[in-house]
């Protein structure tokens, strides 16, 4: 056990990797009602600060406006589920996945890059659609740091607010014994 994390905030409860193991104590002289208490914790794990993974990705802008377009029509507007009009970037060990539902219909587009780091985040389809459609051709660097997503192609740089992508609807998997396949 390492003493209490310094990475705790009132606002946010939680220590090093997502312990939610916390006493509440009251701050020296609270014994005033309304007072707010301090936040000590301890856990077995280092001291880390609290972030959130960057997830770093470079690709062609060829190969990600091609993806983003075939899953840009499946995304739309939807007013009672609005993260339904977000594009899901999953990256893995060696593909970008770009995933759109209506939960109707999914779609799951595979887009071929230099991962460094994986992870998942969610961004609007049609805003990510149309910037990227606005670049020049080159490598677009994809990196990923406080719930914004942010590209960079030559001399353009974006920051896009995003959503986190536990939010988003799990899209299942199709029985490989009756499927379509469609390559672009």
């Amino acid at each position: 056990m390492h003493p209490p994390c310094r990475n705790i905030s009132r606002a946010r409860p939680m220590c090093c990797l997502g312990c939610i193991e916390f006493t509440l104590s009251p701050e020296p002289g609270s014994a005033i009602v309304g007072k707010p208490a301090s936040i000590a914790a301890s856990c077995a794990m280092p001291s880390i600060p609290i972030a959130r993974p960057d997830t770093i990705a470079q690709l062609a802008q060829e190969n990600l406006k091609i993806g983003l377009a075939n899953i840009v029509h499946i995304a739309g507007k939807n007013i009672n589920l609005p993260i339904l009009s977000n594009a899901l970037f999953d990256v893995s060990d060696s593909l970008i996945k770009l995933i759109a539902t209506d939960l109707e219909i999914g779609i799951t587009a595979s887009v071929r890059g230099k991962i460094e780091k994986i992870g998942k985040i969610t961004v609007n389809a049609k805003l990510i659609t149309d910037y990227v459609n606005l670049l020049p051709s080159g490598r677009v660097d994809i990196e990923l740091a406080d719930n914004e997503l942010k590209l960079s192609c030559g001399n353009f740089k974006t920051k896009i607010k995003s959503e986190d992508a536990g939010d988003y609807p799990i899209i299942p998997s199709v029985d490989k014994t009756n499927y379509f396949s469609f390559d672009f």
